[in-house]
């Protein structure tokens, strides 16, 4: 049995089919990517794809050890927002430190932070519908360009 084939470069010889996997060996098992996922290994001196990596880093957690990673990913997002935030719309930032300035600081903090996540969500799920409903334009443009190359090669 042999490797499969990618981007044009030769299938490896194997003796032994159970020598190649596309699963990771996690706590003394084989086991696939969560959902299927991968992303592709690009040799840079050609750029063909070499491999496709399963994305396992989920898969090594359970539990409280899951909950932190995933913690730890919402604490980054929600640091990049406040940086966004301060620095595009300063407004409300304290600048005294006494308890009034310092709750209408966090109250603004809090209001500025809801609006760019109602933002950054309508404007995912928007673009998400908007590259399907954006099929049948394509489409109509290429068969236009494909008419257009066709009657400047006859002409």
């Amino acid at each position: 049995m042999n490797a499969p084939a990618k981007a044009g470069l030769p299938a490896l010889p194997l003796k032994d089919p159970k020598l190649f996997r596309e699963q990771c060996y996690i706590d003394g098992e084989w086991v696939g990517a969560h959902g299927g996922k991968t992303f592709p290994v690009d040799n840079p001196a050609t750029h063909l794809e070499l491999t496709m990596i399963h994305e396992a880093m989920l898969l090594e957690y359970a539990g409280p050890d899951l909950a932190l990673v995933e913690w730890a990913s919402a604490v980054k997002e929600l640091l990049y927002i406040t940086l966004l935030i301060d620095l595009f719309m300063p407004t409300g930032i304290a600048t005294l430190v006494a308890p009034v300035p310092l709750l209408v600081a966090a109250a603004a903090w809090a209001g500025k932070v809801l609006v760019f996540a109602v933002a950054i969500t309508l404007v995912e799920s928007t673009n998400a519908k908007l590259r399907l409903f954006r099929v049948p334009e394509l489409v109509a443009v290429s068969l236009g360009l494909g008419f257009l190359a066709l009657a400047i090669r006859f002409l």
